[in-house]
């Protein structure tokens, strides 16, 4: 009885010492809070404060939320983040040889700050050589809200080497339509190649205009796109058109919740922000994903998420992004089926419902009705030319008779 008593006082007596430690707004857990024995180090910084303690040490504000800017470096080995002993105001988790944590707000709880320079960046995927890292928890995003991780994708690279690229003519005028181009894929140099378009169909990176070419400047892929084709369409069949300039910034093979984070979503503000310095508006954002998020997809297999999970939370949460700079209309096209992922209606459903209930969002076409095997490659997923034309006919039709 007298071991129970003092095992009882002694357990009251950790939680008390807890508590004051909580109530300094100093927490610190040592190594043996964590199951996994192979860490070697764990710090945590603070942006605008100093750490110098080797314990894993958490600042709260008004005893109850981590500091916003707070940082977190995991170096040799990496934590899972259901293995970690943390406040679970933390959201969101990147992991790997010295990757930083970046916390973000349980409202955003999504990564909106770039990775160092040093690993994950736009910059770093142009010249990696790493053959795949989905074997590896290296270089990650960890979205808490959906159970999944986001790579950083070594496997494809941006098209933005301008220098086969022929400079064209900034025109600012009613009759020049820009659009701005985000998605996955079909959105993306990965259809067929070969479509030659007029001198007034041009393509934008960083600010600058360039004669529209395939592979366009802007996005991945080393093919065709659909979007030479619609700038040659919009201008035949609208006689207020006389010229159109495209932003690209898609990425092959990502999922909304991939599209929503770092590096892929700041490469599209970017574009977002250059483009509206230089002509002051924009005529529309033009958005084609879905393929990545189909419950057949193999990334989600073994996990709690059949791709559909917050599928609208996301899309809304790109949109509210994108409103902080620009009103201009949203076009988003319907898309489920790839390869052997047939049509899933429920996708679709719910980026109609999306369409429906948000102001200034408008019906892009729906690629699912074209899914015949003469509008796709051998693959199944993107365009045959055959496919690119119809493609085209029907973004052209969207975007003239907005619904």
């Amino acid at each position: 009885m007298k071991t129970l008593q003092l095992s009882r006082f002694l357990f009251s007596l950790i939680l008390f010492i807890s508590f004051i430690s909580f109530s300094s707004g100093l927490v610190y857990s040592k190594f043996t809070d964590f199951p996994n024995k192979q860490i070697y180090l764990i710090k945590l910084y603070l942006l605008n404060k100093s750490s110098k303690n080797d314990h894993f040490t958490s600042h709260y504000n008004n005893g109850s939320e981590l500091v916003s800017k707070a940082v977190i470096v995991f170096s040799k080995k990496f934590i899972s983040p259901n293995l970690l002993n943390t406040s679970s105001t933390f959201d969101n988790y990147i992991s790997a040889d010295q990757i930083n944590l970046l916390f973000t707000s349980a409202f955003q709880n999504v990564a909106t700050k770039y990775i160092k320079k040093t690993d994950c960046t736009e910059e770093s995927m142009q010249v990696s050589t790493t053959s795949s890292n989905r074997d590896y928890t290296k270089d990650r995003i960890f979205l808490k809200d959906v159970n999944f991780w986001v790579f950083c994708d070594t496997q494809r690279k941006r098209n933005l080497n301008i220098n086969n690229y022929k400079k064209s003519e900034i025109i600012k005028d009613n009759s020049s339509k820009i659009y701005l181009v985000y998605g996955q894929s079909n959105t993306a140099n990965s259809g067929q190649k070969g479509y030659v378009n007029s001198e007034n169909v041009n393509m934008l990176l960083n600010g600058k205009s360039f004669l529209y070419e395939e592979p366009a400047l802007g996005a991945t892929g080393t093919e065709g796109s659909v979007w030479g084709r619609v700038g040659d369409k919009l201008i035949l069949k609208s006689k207020e058109i006389n010229r159109v300039y495209f932003a690209l910034a898609g990425w092959g093979g990502k999922t909304i919740y991939d599209l929503n984070t770092s590096p892929y979503i700041d490469f599209y503000i970017e574009q977002l922000k250059s483009t509206l310095k230089t002509f002051g508006k924009i005529d529309g954002i033009l958005f084609q994903q879905g393929e990545a998020n189909h419950p057949k997809n193999d990334i989600f297999i073994n996990t709690n998420n059949n791709g559909l999970k917050k599928y609208d939370y996301y899309l809304k949460l790109l949109l509210n992004k994108t409103r902080e700079y620009t009103d201009a209309p949203f076009w988003i096209a319907k898309t489920s089926a790839c390869a052997e992922r047939e049509v899933n209606k429920n996708l679709v459903y719910i980026q109609n419902n999306f369409i429906e209930n948000n102001s200034n969002v408008f019906h892009g076409p729906n690629t699912d009705f074209l899914i015949l095997s003469k509008f796709r490659l051998d693959d199944g997923c993107h365009f045959s030319s055959i496919g690119l034309d119809a493609y085209s006919d029907a973004w052209v039709k969207a975007i003239l008779n907005p619904t």
